[in-house]
């Protein structure tokens, strides 16, 4: 009975790559987040309690969620929820700050630009349900109290959150395509190849072919198909096995080319 799967590793490094990723990002997302929620407070004069809970949200809270993750026999599964209680503070904060319209909005927009581009709607749909709850409880402790008013200064502070989060995170999600493209067309080409021989294999024989085929009939030109048969090539793999006859195989094809 097999207790490990043989990508086991390879697994376990995908995700935590990809935790490292997203860590990184909320690391981004937090102090940028920060910046105007602290000038809002400011702002609406709230308790020094409210602002010391606010630092200690951006210090602690991605360095908490990143070890959970790591540590977590299901990393991947813990690193979703993680990005689920991001939302879930995300509505909280937008209660606490009355509503105030600038920040709010680039909050809530960049909640659902990171939570789908992590994982689509699976991810996206909890995280706001979530972040509707949180914002709702903290909301109808406040009494429902809305701000419509905000200074120059939120504002300015709102601006890296807009625009700075956006780069980044396009810029991540440029660098993850171009990774996932290197490892299909790795895929690809090995899928065209004798993993024995390391010789092309029927497959990519047939679409030479076609190819081939199909340039002929276009440009209205002559191709040419040139056969090799080993002489008694059975017989050595009869006689000498299998592995004998792919190094056979393997030297005529050397001499070929």
């Amino acid at each position: 009975m097999l207790t490990n799967f043989p990508d086991e590793k390879y697994i376990s490094d995908r995700n935590s790559s990809f935790i490292k990723r997203v860590y990184f990002l909320r690391q981004i997302g937090v102090v940028l987040c920060f910046l105007p929620i602290y000038s809002v407070l400011q702002e609406q004069s709230h308790q020094k309690i409210t602002t010391a809970l606010l630092i200690l949200n951006a210090l602690i809270w991605p360095s908490v969620a990143y070890l959970a993750s790591m540590m977590s026999k299901d990393m991947l599964s813990t690193e979703k929820k993680n990005m689920i209680l991001d939302s879930f503070w995300a509505g909280i904060w937008i209660a606490v700050m009355q509503v105030s319209p600038i920040p709010s909005l680039f909050i809530i927009s960049v909640q659902i630009a990171d939570r789908y581009a992590a994982g689509g709607w699976k991810i996206l749909k909890p995280a706001l349900m979530w972040m509707m709850i949180s914002f709702l409880t903290v909301w109808l402790v406040n009494d429902f109290r809305y701000t419509i008013e905000f200074s120059t200064r939120t504002v300015l502070l709102s601006l890296p959150l807009a625009t700075c989060y956006p780069i980044v995170l396009s810029i991540v999600s440029r660098h993850l395509s171009i990774k996932l493209r290197k490892r299909r067309e790795l895929l690809e080409k090995q899928a065209l190849m004798d993993p024995g021989l390391d010789l092309p294999n029927r497959r990519f024989f047939e679409q030479k072919m076609e190819s081939a085929f199909r340039a002929t009939r276009k440009k209205r030109i002559h191709s040419y198909l040139m056969l090799i048969d080993v002489d008694n090539f059975k017989k050595i793999n009869d006689t000498y096995g299998h592995e004998v006859g792919d190094a056979v195989l393997s030297r005529i094809s050397t001499i070929l080319r």
